[in-house]
């Protein structure tokens, strides 16, 4: 039972911590772009932007929302270790769901990255 608890209590906070993290990127915490958009121009409030950078908005935009999924997914596998009342079954769905939520934010880091990376390469 001691397991079960030390276990909780690091799923708890690694998937707080997740939340955290997501609560700093949805406050819109300064970001770090690859170039400076030079051919941004600004008409009244229109403003045109290359083909790069607009990408780059439209995947920044769609990161934040799978960032999101992927920390509550988590949470939702702390949830269910957290009320599995000593159910192995239900703590092993919990750790699993934990483990999928990571490898998932994971991928969606990896994925952001490369595609900056490769709109960096471009716009040079």
């Amino acid at each position: 039972m001691n397991n079960l608890v030390k276990n909780s209590l690091y799923a708890t906070a690694g998937a707080g911590l997740l939340a955290l993290n997501t609560v700093n990127v949805l406050a819109g915490a300064p970001t770090t772009t690859f170039w400076v958009d030079k051919a941004a121009t600004t008409t009244g409030n229109l403003e045109t932007t290359d083909l790069p950078t607009t990408i780059q908005q439209y995947v920044n935009f769609l990161m934040t929302f799978l960032y999101l999924i992927a920390v509550l997914y988590a949470l939702w596998g702390g949830f269910q270790i957290l009320t599995a009342g000593g159910d192995d079954e239900k703590v092993s769905k919990g750790k699993t769901i934990l483990i999928q939520g990571a490898i998932g934010l994971f991928v969606i880091w990896i994925s952001g990255t490369i595609v900056k990376f490769v709109l960096s390469v471009l716009a040079s």
